[in-house]
């Protein structure tokens, strides 16, 4: 999977246009991409406290169930 970035040209009813530069056209053709997955990224940032309790809340979480730390987390990230 590759990550590009683009910028939102037009929103309508019938959805988003999007334009994302991408310079290696003969990867695209060969692989024949034609579905994308994309991220909206609100600008949104959450403070180093409210990151400090986050990681506790997971810590007692996993303690809790028996569970890795680290699942936890990967469990609250998957979308």
């Amino acid at each position: 999977m590759e990550i590009i970035h683009g910028k939102i040209i037009d929103i309508t009813p019938e959805g988003l246009l999007i334009k994302a530069p991408y310079t290696n056209i003969d990867r695209a053709c060969f692989r024949k991409y034609s579905m994308v997955d994309i991220g909206l990224n609100d600008g949104r940032y959450i403070s180093n406290e409210q990151r400090k309790k986050a990681y506790a809340l997971m810590k007692e979480i996993a303690e809790w169930s028996g569970y890795l730390p680290e699942y936890v987390k990967r469990f609250w990230s998957y979308q």
